[in-house]
This record gives C-alpha cells, sequence and structure tokens, in this order.
C-alpha cells in the first residue's frame, strides 16, 4: 500500500470547501479504500484545530460542525505520527538550507524518511522548493490510486 505524507492544508478541504476541495476529497477516498495510507506529524492536528477555529471566527463553518470535524476526523485512522529528535534535527537543517519554516520541512522529513510522496496546496512553499525537492507535490496534482 501506497504511503503518502499530507499537510494540515490538504486535510482541512476535506471539511471546508476551498480550491482543490475535490483534489483532497480524492486523497480521502483513497485512504477509506485501503489504497494510500497517510502520514502526517501530530502537530498537523493542532494546526487543522487552528484553521477550523479561523473559519468559525470568520462564520465559514459554525461552531458546532469545527468540533464535529475535528472528531470526524480522528475516525480516519490516519497515522499523526509522534514528533522526535532525529527528525527535528533534520527539519530544522532542511528549514535553514531553503528557507521554509520548521513545521513544513517537517513534512518533507517525513517524506524522506518514509520514501513517499508529500501534498499540499501551498504554492508559496512549493516555489521555494520546487527546483530541489522530488518528493513533494501540489494537490492538485494528485492521481487517484484506487482502480473504480
Amino acid at each position: 500500500m501506497e504511503l503518502v505524507v499530507i499537510d494540515a492544508n490538504v486535510l482541512v478541504k476535506w471539511f471546508v470547501e476551498e480550491m482543490y476541495t475535490e483534489k483532497a476529497l480524492l486523497v480521502r477516498r483513497d485512504h477509506i479504500a485501503g489504497c494510500i495510507r497517510i502520514l502526517s506529524p501530530k502537530y498537523a492536528l493542532l494546526e487543522i484545530a487552528d484553521a477550523f477555529r479561523k473559519y468559525a471566527a470568520r462564520k465559514i463553518i459554525n461552531h458546532d460542525d469545527v468540533v464535529e470535524a475535528l472528531n470526524i476526523l480522528a475516525e480516519f485512522d490516519i497515522e499523526f505520527i509522534d514528533l522526535n529528535k532525529e527528525q527535528l534535527m533534520e527539519a530544522l537543517k532542511y528549514s535553514l538550507r531553503n528557507h521554509i519554516t520548521v513545521y513544513d520541512a517537517y513534512y518533507i522529513v517525513l517524506a524522506h524518511k518514509f520514501s513517499s510522496h508529500f501534498y499540499t496546496a501551498d504554492e508559496k512553499l512549493l516555489g521555494r522548493i520546487q527546483a530541489i525537492e522530488n518528493t513533494a507535490r501540489h494537490i492538485k496534482d494528485y492521481e487517484p490510486k484506487c482502480i473504480e
């Protein structure tokens, strides 16, 4: 089964309609069908919760739906990976070399560790690393893994 690293902005799209939501939902469908396994760092849960809070503050999603979405996310059997010192140091070095946040670098380090692709909708991040990083992909380029 293929492993994919997914960042928080893609996982949020499972619950909030925005650009590239349709592609994010293909990832979810493939995961539910057992065609892929999704990995993400544990801190992604904080990023997701904060994004939901922002959407609730802007009245894009109501408070009850935010709480329900976070509960539903927990049922998807995503592997939220614990932080460890070795990968943190790798992420720090990667971020310093490539002028990106340590948060973003950690996703890439996970993709390297698990020999997988990293999917994001963060175009600014991809613009910074595109020339040097072959694991990072825009979610718009995700191709379904399950045969319908």
